[in-house]
């Protein structure tokens, strides 16, 4: 069953929710709130498939 965990803050916090065996994060940690506009240039600019 895939887990997500919201709100997630801070590498502590992650640490314990890899633990917990979380399969999905979502939080300031892994990207901030952002305009629909500035979407394409945040993608554009990261390799997603190494972040978190």
């Amino acid at each position: 069953m895939a887990i997500t965990a919201e709100g997630v803050e801070t590498a502590e916090q992650l640490a314990r929710i890899r633990g917990e065996r979380c399969t999905h994060v979502q939080g300031y940690l892994t990207g901030r709130s952002m305009d629909t506009d500035q979407i394409p240039v945040f993608l554009a600019g990261n390799d997603l498939d190494k972040r978190i």
